[in-house]
């Protein structure tokens, strides 16, 4: 157990009866406070500690036993709303409309971790039921030996077939949803070219269209998921998904979103305000990050930096959305890394009640997004022109 005493005062708490009384401390003035430790293995000891500095070695001594927090498994839920809702919508589908819902995937170059990722895509695509295309637009090594004006006519000609692609697919009855697969090359201008992509088929949610409607449904606050007449960011929609699986509460929360991108942070940052809960956006110039990410009842990592947010800085209790995914050298793997989020695992889990796991957490509910926005997006389109 553990004695805090303060003038007269005694606070007795143990790690099975414990109710995290971090507020108390952090309004207490900043004076020396005795801690003792009493321990059935080991003689009691004391320390002192301010009281700015208490949250934390609180924190940590109550996460030095291991708790065990519930796995938000993304795997499993993403091949649960895959079996029991996406089949037999795309069933349904292929009766009424005498077609497979369609979604074209168009890649640029050749990135190994893009073609695996597209594989994913086309894998899950299948076993729903949906079409899909592969459009491959190469480009060639040979390109860095080009003198500066023929690189350039070089690249200019992949762009232009880029968007002659989009435009192509864009006429297509049925092609569903397009995705251009990121991040393409440094010379291709990345916003222009999603834009270029008809926002009803824009099935990553990132056309600037489909950021404004989401800026205005942020706006009809709820406390339950609605429906949407546009496309969501895969990866936002899946977090918000996997909590509302889990039966994990929202309204009313605080939550801290880190990173502020156009992918994740901000549209993520938006799902959360519409479902009435109390937003942070932290990001590189955030000053006392530590301090920031403990008041959170919601941790959201987006950061790309491995094991980057330490088990002190979450609160006990606290939900943890780690949607990082990053190379870690271990030789003891045959590919010489395995994959980390950007939240300390072994040592979040200790004062987490929830948790993503990395691999196998966000990922597999980002397809699973994409694969209801490109089914979503069909019906939209039947029902707007049946003869689509």
């Amino acid at each position: 157990m553990v004695i805090f005493k303060m003038d007269a005062n005694v606070l007795v708490f143990s790690k099975t009866t414990i109710k995290y009384p971090i507020k108390l401390f952090q309004s207490l003035p900043n004076r020396l406070l005795s801690v003792e430790v009493k321990s059935p293995h080991s003689t009691s000891h004391s320390h002192f500690y301010s009281s700015t500095d208490l949250t934390s070695k609180f924190i940590s001594f109550f996460s030095s036993t291991r708790m065990t927090p519930l796995i938000l498994d993304g795997k499993v839920t993403s091949e649960t709303l895959q079996k029991l809702e996406l089949a037999p919508a795309c069933a349904k589908f292929q009766t009424q409309y005498g077609r497979s819902v369609g979604l074209a995937v168009v890649v640029v170059g050749s990135r190994k971790d893009s073609a695996t990722y597209v594989r994913m895509k086309q894998k899950a695509s299948a076993n729903v039921g949906i079409e899909s295309w592969k459009i491959q637009i190469t480009t060639s090594e040979s390109l860095k030996e080009l003198d500066e004006d023929s690189m350039k006519e070089a690249q200019d000609k992949i762009v232009q077939e880029l968007y002659d692609t989009i435009h192509n697919l864009n006429a297509r009855n049925d092609v569903d949803g397009i995705i251009v697969q990121l991040p393409l090359p440094s010379f291709c201008n990345s916003e222009a070219i999603l834009a270029s992509i008809d926002p009803s088929k824009d099935v990553d949610g990132l056309h600037p269209e489909n950021h404004a409607a989401l800026f205005q449904f942020a706006s009809q606050h709820s406390s339950t998921n609605q429906n949407m007449s546009f496309s969501v960011p895969c990866t936002p929609a899946g977090c918000i998904m996997l909590l509302d699986h889990h039966k994990i509460p929202i309204e009313g929360k605080h939550v801290v979103i880190l990173g502020r991108s156009q992918i994740v942070g901000l549209p993520v940052s938006l799902l959360f305000l519409q479902r009435n809960a109390t937003v942070t956006i932290c990001h590189s110039r955030t000053q006392n990050l530590p301090a920031r990410i403990r008041e959170a009842d919601i941790v959201l990592a987006a950061i790309g930096r491995a094991e980057f947010v330490k088990g002190d800085w979450i609160k006990p209790g606290a939900v943890v959305i780690d949607v990082g995914i990053n190379p870690k050298d271990d030789p003891s793997k045959k590919a010489g890394y395995r994959l980390v989020g950007d939240v300390d695992y072994s040592e979040a889990s200790r004062v987490a009640s929830a948790i993503t796991p990395v691999p196998g957490g966000i990922g597999p509910m980002t397809v699973a997004m994409l694969l209801r926005n490109t089914i979503d997006s069909a019906y939209r389109r039947v029902s707007q022109s049946p003869t689509k």
